[in-house]
């Protein structure tokens, strides 16, 4: 092989495991606006795009009770690729967490 094929092997792993092991957060926000965050993910995964469905762009979190199947689903998915949490009810609770304003303390 000719040190061209071998650079242009190289540039498609490396594209290949950058698509594998990176994603992007899609996040609603206030008046339909939209951002995208890139991470690392926990696993190696062929989807690209994520999406935080517990997050609402007027609201910290929409209530657990008020989404729907799909909703969870799509959650589990993104709580196990951004945070490595298989458990979609623990991933709930840490988002929760973090919405907290510094100085708040959950209630017993």
């Amino acid at each position: 092989m000719s040190r061209l094929s071998h650079a242009g092997l190289l540039a498609a792993v490396a594209i290949v495991l950058l698509w594998l092991f990176t994603g992007v957060e899609r996040s609603a926000r206030e008046h339909g606006e939209v951002e995208y965050y890139p991470f690392l993910k926990h696993a190696a995964a062929l989807q690209f795009v994520f999406e935080n469905t517990a997050q609402c762009g007027e609201c910290d979190l929409r209530p657990w009770t008020l989404m729907s199947q799909q909703d969870r689903d799509q959650l589990a998915i993104y709580c196990a690729a951004r945070h490595g949490i298989g458990d979609v009810g623990k991933c709930y609770a840490m988002l929760q967490q973090k919405q907290r304003p510094a100085g708040v303390v959950a209630a017993p």
